[in-house]
């Protein structure tokens, strides 16, 4: 690891190198830092990892926002890893960034990363997005990811699928709902255009209109990418559609569980009924 060539300390471990610069953290926190620390998230060290979290938690949110899509990254890496562990605290990291502050910060991950986010969940959870269950069809209580999910204990497996259910829920309450914070509404005010503007704006439901001529698709069976045109809410709810039956199905088996696990599942599956409800009425 390059962070302990920096600092000249070769008899630190790494937790104790990273523990050393949250406590000498400058006020401006430069861009190599980043860089340094990002993909000690995936670090097969449960340690070196609770220190990278505790260290990003330490740094300003000035600092922070400009680097959320390299962390995002890894964060996305974590979710669909190999390794249980690294799954598992992948839900810490990303509920640190959605609980951020800053409100740009959050939005900078739900506006650019919707898509990308949805399915590394899927995958963390153990949902088949692609291919849900027909509708009308039940699946096993339980199945899923729920006892995937780390291995150690029960409560220690429980926990872990509670921490993933949070992020998920957290994460798309921000991009669904408009009871936003007041530094998010404020981001938000609509400014005043010309009485001609709206003749030249692209229509709101054509966010990506040039898709069609695959510019930037990296291969003809990509089905997303890192960065996706879901600045709005109704072009986040509509690339949300085709996954939300794998989704409720996914809920409904963990709601059927019963206990914390089913209690997170049901209120996030009356969130997502009332914004079908909701948009379906719009249009």
């Amino acid at each position: 690891m390059d962070l302990l060539l920096d600092l000249k300390i070769p008899s630190l471990t790494e937790p104790e190198a990273l523990a050393y610069l949250q406590a000498h953290l400058p006020e401006e926190v430069d861009s190599s830092l980043f860089t340094s620390i990002s993909p000690l998230i995936l670090d097969p060290t449960s340690t070196v990892r609770s220190a990278v979290l505790s260290l990003v938690r330490a740094i300003p949110s000035s600092s922070l926002a400009p680097h959320v899509h390299l962390i995002s990254l890894y964060i996305h890496s974590g979710m669909t890893h190999l390794a249980p562990d690294i799954r598992a605290d992948s839900s810490k990291f990303l509920l640190f960034v959605l609980k951020a502050e800053d409100a740009d910060i959050p939005m900078q991950l739900v506006s650019r990363s919707w898509e990308k986010t949805l399915h590394c969940f899927g995958s963390l959870l153990g949902w088949d997005l692609a291919s849900p269950p027909p509708p009308g069809s039940s699946i096993p209580a339980g199945s899923g990811n729920w006892n995937k999910v780390g291995n150690a204990t029960s409560i220690d497996r429980i926990a872990k699928a509670a921490g993933h259910l949070d992020a998920l829920s957290l994460f798309l309450r921000l991009g669904l709902s408009e009871n936003l914070t007041p530094e998010m509404q404020a981001q938000r005010k609509v400014p005043v255009y010309h009485a001609d503007t709206y003749k030249h704006l692209i229509p709101r439901n054509a966010t990506t209109p040039y898709a069609r001529l695959g510019l930037f698709v990296e291969g003809k069976g990509r089905r997303w990418t890192a960065v996706s045109s879901t600045e709005d809410i109704g072009a986040r709810y509509q690339l949300l559609k085709s996954m939300l039956p794998g989704i409720l199905a996914g809920l409904d088996s963990g709601r059927r569980q019963g206990g914390e696990i089913g209690r997170k599942c049901k209120h996030l599956i009356d969130f997502l009924d009332k914004v079908n409800s909701e948009t379906e009425k719009l249009q």
